[in-house]
């Protein structure tokens, strides 16, 4: 857990220096924003079974949230479903009458059927809804950042007047004031890196 006891600017300096890193780092951590921008590469382990997943760390939440990850799986094929059918996607080139497409952990069958163009449709009208939802979310962690830094800069001046346990108590309202500045723009930095997604996702349909 590479982020735990570090303050933000610290997170941010380690971030940086992986991402500029050209070896191989081997990372388990519970700060989805700090995977979701260090992670290349995916290696999933569930029910005994390790599964490789060749993409980011937001690729493959969305596709574990849109069941693609279950389908590579065998989790959604039908028990006597043949090879080449509908519940039989792979990501393998060529050999298919049927192209199929891949954008951020998105598996697309690109079929004439009617059913193939109703659902292509439904899949971007979901990401429209959470790319809306994605934006008011990053409105309200910019409202609330702008509130929590104006609090911050009172108590700083605040402590400079005061002595003894009032001072005291000041000082750790600033460290509870900070760490919660600290939570927010993480979340706020981590939903523009999804909208980002989520944009590409969109154009790429």
């Amino acid at each position: 857990e590479p982020t735990n006891h570090l303050d933000f600017n610290t997170v941010e300096a380690l971030t940086e220096s992986l991402k500029a890193y050209e070896g191989t780092v081997v990372v388990i951590s519970h700060d989805r924003s700090f995977m979701s921008r260090i992670a290349t590469q995916i290696l999933e382990i569930r029910e005994g079974k390790a599964d490789f997943y060749p993409g980011t760390y937001d690729e493959y939440v969305w596709s574990t949230q849109k069941g693609v990850m279950a389908e590579q799986r065998g989790g959604k094929r039908g028990a006597n479903a043949p090879s080449g059918s509908s519940g039989d996607r792979t990501r393998s080139g060529g050999g298919s009458s049927e192209g199929v497409s891949s954008a951020a952990g998105i598996e697309v069958t690109r079929s004439g059927d009617a059913a193939a163009r109703i659902n292509f449709k439904e899949q971007k009208k979901s990401l429209e809804r959470e790319l809306k939802q994605v934006e008011k979310d990053i409105i309200r962690a910019e409202s609330e950042t702008e509130k929590l830094r104006a609090k911050l800069a009172e108590l700083s001046e605040k402590i400079l007047t005061t002595t003894g346990p009032e001072a005291a108590q000041c000082s750790r309202d600033m460290a509870d004031t900070q760490r919660l500045i600290d939570d927010v723009e993480s979340n706020w930095m981590s939903q523009l890196e999804r909208r980002e997604v989520i944009v590409e996702t969109i154009k790429s349909l």
